[in-house]
C-alpha cells in the first residue's frame, strides 16, 4: 500500500495536454509495484525525509512535480496513492501549463474546469499551499495596491522584498486550517489564494474549511486522488523510466 500524509505531499498544477484517458486510469492502483519492489513506500519515504532534512524546499518541489505530471510535515490525512503512472518520453517547458498567481476566480475556475475539477475541488487543492515559499515577484505587486491585503501583513512583506525584490521570498508554511483563516484575515500571500475569500462566490467554502479540518482533509484527499488520474499515459504513449531523470 502506498500511503502519504498531507504533510508529505501538500500543492498543485497539471499539464493541460491529454486531459482524460479513461482506459489508462485502470492501470493505476496503490499496489502497482508490490511484486517487483515491495519496500517501495519505505524507500521513497526514507529518501524524501532525508532530502527534507537537507533542503526544506524538497517537499513543495515533489508536490509541484506531481501537479505537473498529472504542490514532510507531521499530521494530516494518510491516504492510498495510486501508482503506475507512466513517464512521458519527451518533456518541454512549453508543454507546462500552470495557473498564474494573479488569477481571478473566473480564471481559476476556467483552468480547473478544463481539467475536470469543480470550484470546491479547486479550493481544496489550494489548501496545499501550506509549505514551501513564493518569490517576491509573485506577490510584491499586491503590496500597497491590493485593498484585500492586511496592512500589517503588507508591511511585513514589503520589508522582506524591499532589499531583494527579485530573489527575496516569503514562506507559505502553515497548517491547512490556518491557511484558510489567513485568507479570512487578508493574509493570503498569493492573489490567486486571497481571491478565494474576497470573491463572495467562493467565500463560503473558505469559511467551511477554516472551521472544519476533517472536512478539508477528506476533500483534499479526494481531489488529490482525482488529480493523479489526469492525463494518465499508457504503455503506447509513455514508459516507466529506469532512471527517473532520463527517458529510457
Amino acid at each position: 500500500m502506498a500511503s502519504l500524509g498531507l504533510g508529505f505531499f501538500v500543492a498543485a498544477f497539471v499539464s493541460a495536454a491529454a486531459l482524460r484517458a479513461p482506459p489508462a486510469v485502470a492501470q493505476l492502483r496503490p499496489y502497482y509495484y508490490s511484486s517487483i519492489c515491495p519496500n517501495l513506500e519505505v524507500i521513497v519515504r526514507s529518501s524524501v525525509q532525508q532530502s527534507m532534512a537537507q533542503s526544506p524546499i524538497s517537499a513543495p518541489a515533489a508536490l509541484r512535480l506531481f501537479f505537473h505530471d498529472c504542490a514532510v510535515r507531521s499530521g494530516g490525512p494518510f491516504y492510498e496513492v495510486e501508482l503506475g503512472r507512466y513517464d512521458g518520453r519527451l518533456s518541454t517547458k512549453a508543454s507546462v501549463v500552470l495557473p498564474h498567481a494573479n488569477f481571478t476566480l473566473d480564471q481559476l475556475n476556467a483552468f480547473f474546469s478544463g481539467l475536470g475539477f469543480s470550484q470546491s475541488e479547486m479550493i481544496a487543492l489550494s489548501g496545499g499551499h501550506t509549505l514551501g515559499a513564493a518569490d517576491c515577484p509573485f506577490f510584491q505587486y499586491r503590496i500597497g495596491t491590493d485593498p484585500t491585503m492586511d496592512p500589517n501583513f503588507a508591511s511585513q512583506l514589503n520589508s522582506t522584498c524591499r532589499s531583494n525584490p527579485t530573489s527575496g521570498f516569503a514562506f507559505l508554511d502553515s497548517s491547512p486550517v490556518t491557511f484558510y483563516r489567513n485568507l479570512q484575515a487578508g493574509k493570503g500571500l498569493l492573489g490567486s489564494d486571497q481571491v478565494l475569500y474576497s470573491d463572495v462566490r467562493s467565500r463560503g467554502t473558505v469559511n467551511y474549511y477554516a472551521t472544519d479540518q476533517g472536512a478539508f482533509f477528506g476533500d483534499f484527499v479526494a481531489a488529490m486522488t482525482k488529480l493523479g488520474r489526469v492525463g494518465v499515459k499508457t504503455v503506447a504513449t509513455g514508459e516507466i523510466r529506469r532512471d527517473c531523470r532520463f527517458p529510457n
